[in-house]
């Protein structure tokens, strides 16, 4: 890349919501090939300004609060599950899930988080996946109207909604390169191949 392309190049920003117990391992290899390989700047984004412990128990300081996001700057939202999701926190998470989809921006949510978005509607209408449809999301999101729409499937993207399974690390991650339209980069590509055709000794 010569120094002119780099110049003129559009920089766009992914936020990662974190929280105390966000299940880290579900959007490391989709952050990873975000932040090496390609024109992301990747963020972190939490509700306060204070340190939180992964489910893996690694502590991070986030870079930024929800009052200081500019939505102008949000191209790719992504919502780690954890089981705060489950006790019904985060959900002053939800204007900025707002904002990025009423900017025709991206919203992904994985495991836990899935029951966030189906409990504030946002699943009644696309095409989505979760966990599990009968024990999941109807038994733990009772505002939840997208039965109809629920597809089994590790990874699904509809109107700018990415929805994950929790063991769907490797699949989400293609789903958002391809989404994004970074598939194509060799670099990128050669970093990723391994984990979508492992090889066993």
């Amino acid at each position: 890349m010569n120094i002119q392309t780099y110049r003129t190049m559009k920089i766009r920003n992914c936020y990662v919501f974190v929280f105390e117990g966000y299940a880290d391992w579900q959007l490391s290899l989709t952050v990873a090939g975000l932040n090496q390989f390609t024109d992301f700047n990747v963020r972190t984004v939490a509700l306060e300004k204070k340190l939180v412990r992964s489910a893996g128990n690694t502590a991070i300081m986030p870079d930024s609060v929800l009052d200081d996001i500019d939505i102008n700057r949000v191209d790719l939202l992504l919502l780690p599950g954890g089981h705060a999701w489950d006790a019904e926190l985060n959900q002053e998470i939800h204007w900025l899930v707002d904002a990025v989809l009423n900017r025709k921006n991206t919203v992904a949510a994985l495991d836990t988080a899935t029951l966030f978005m189906a409990q504030r509607g946002y699943l009644d209408n696309i095409r989505h996946t979760s966990n599990n449809l009968e024990y999941y999301l109807l038994k733990s999101a009772s505002n939840y109207n997208g039965a109809e729409w629920f597809v089994d499937e590790p990874a699904v993207l509809s109107n700018g909604i990415i929805t994950a399974k929790g063991t769907a690390t490797i699949e989400v991650a293609e789903l958002v390169f391809k989404h994004v339209g970074v598939l194509h980069d060799e670099r990128l590509r050669f970093w990723f191949d391994p984990f979508l055709k492992p090889q066993f000794v």
